[in-house]
This record gives structure tokens, C-alpha cells and sequence, in this order.
């Protein structure tokens, strides 16, 4: 799989205006075409490097498995939620 290095420039723009805490949030699903939505969010401290963490669809189900158990432990605050078809519409 090919890694894309992230550019982070929001990010960075965000702290110079004087923001800390950040979320990075990402969403999966087709909504009322074919179940439910998936949302995730996670604000990381960014002095905290986590290893191998990279988007999503670029790394293998196992790297993600194991990300999961150091993200949920070394996150400031992670949060998973999802809505059904009935609620979208």
C-alpha cells in the first residue's frame, strides 16, 4: 500500500490562530441508500506521535486493529457515532 505523508497545514494554521485541541473527524456509509452512516472523531495531542497511524484506506484491517487499541488510549477525547437510514431522512 502506498503512504501518503500528511500535510497537516489546517492543522498548523488552526494552532497559530491559537487553537490546541483539534479534531480530525472522517465518516463512512451511504446513508439512506444502504444503511447506516458511520462517524468517528478523535483529538490527539499532537506531542504524542502514534506510530503507523496514516489514513484509513492505507493501511491493512490488522494495522488498523492495532492502531485502534493506541489511539483509544492515547486520545485527549475520541467519540463514534452512527445514524440509521430512518434518521437521516
Amino acid at each position: 500500500m502506498v503512504r501518503v505523508r500528511a500535510m497537516r497545514t489546517l492543522e498548523n494554521a488552526a494552532r497559530r490562530w491559537g487553537f490546541y485541541r483539534i479534531a480530525g473527524c472522517d465518516e463512512v456509509g451511504r446513508g439512506c441508500l444502504a444503511g447506516p452512516v458511520v462517524a468517528g472523531a478523535v483529538i490527539l495531542d499532537p506531542e504524542c506521535h502514534i506510530p503507523g497511524l496514516a489514513d484509513s484506506k492505507t493501511i491493512t484491517a490488522a494495522e488498523r486493529e492495532r492502531l485502534h487499541d493506541l489511539i483509544t488510549r492515547k486520545a485527549l477525547a475520541w467519540s463514534v457515532a452512527w445514524a440509521d437510514p430512518e434518521e437521516i431522512d
